[in-house]
């Protein structure tokens, strides 16, 4: 019987048989730069970044409609207005004017006169005046102009008139037509002696 070689036996633990070949270590990836020094991993590339698109300026807010309201408003006014004017006008020209109320009576002293006006009779071109009166003892009454007014107040008695009762009457009756402008109405008596009392059984009024 030939010889073997003797060989210690191997440390106690399990052993696969027939021996498997062993893995060979995992290959390193040469290291990027920018990345660390030691491999294992592929590097991770960076993504391209990408600006969200722009945002739209929010819508400005017009201000047509509130443009158009005040408009609106400030013709509405002005109608308003005008058409008051007109009204107010139309009410003034068209109605009656009371010069003298009925039953007003005037004390007049001996020599003494009363004076009423100035009347404005401008807001139409033409007026019908109309009243009656009576007096206690004879008097004159005249409608003066106001450049008649103002000459009679310079000499002391009327050298132009508009109307007239006539001198000394005891009663009368307003009846003429008067074109527009301003008038005095002049009650007078030429009594030196006597108080006369006048008295105004109806209204003096002036129409258009």
């Amino acid at each position: 019987m030939a010889q073997q070689q003797y060989s210690p036996p191997p440390p106690p633990g399990q052993y696969q048989y027939p021996p498997q070949p062993q893995a060979p270590p995992p290959q390193a990836y040469p290291p990027q730069q920018g990345y660390p020094q030691q491999g294992g991993y592929p590097p991770v590339q960076p993504q391209p970044y990408y600006a969200p698109p722009p945002q739209a300026p929010p819508p400005k807010k017009s201000h047509t409609l509130l443009i158009v309201i005040i408009v609106v408003v400030v013709v509405v006014i002005v109608l308003v207005i005008v058409a008051a004017a007109l009204i107010g006008s139309g009410n003034k020209s068209n109605s009656t004017q009371t010069i003298i109320a009925s039953g007003t009576v005037y004390n007049l002293n001996a020599g003494y006169y009363e004076s009423v006006g100035p009347v404005d009779l401008t807001s139409s071109s033409s007026w019908t005046i109309a009243g009656t009166f009576t007096a206690s003892n004879g008097i004159t009454v005249y409608v003066l102009t106001s450049s008649q007014y103002a000459a009679w107040g310079q000499s002391g008695s009327p050298s132009s008139y508009y109307w007239t009762s006539g001198a000394d009457v005891v009663s009368g009756a307003f009846n003429t037509n008067l074109p527009s402008g301003t008038y005095y109405f002049i009650w007078i008596n030429p009594n030196l002696t006597l108080t006369t009392s006048v008295d105004i059984t109806s209204a003096v009024t002036a129409t258009p």
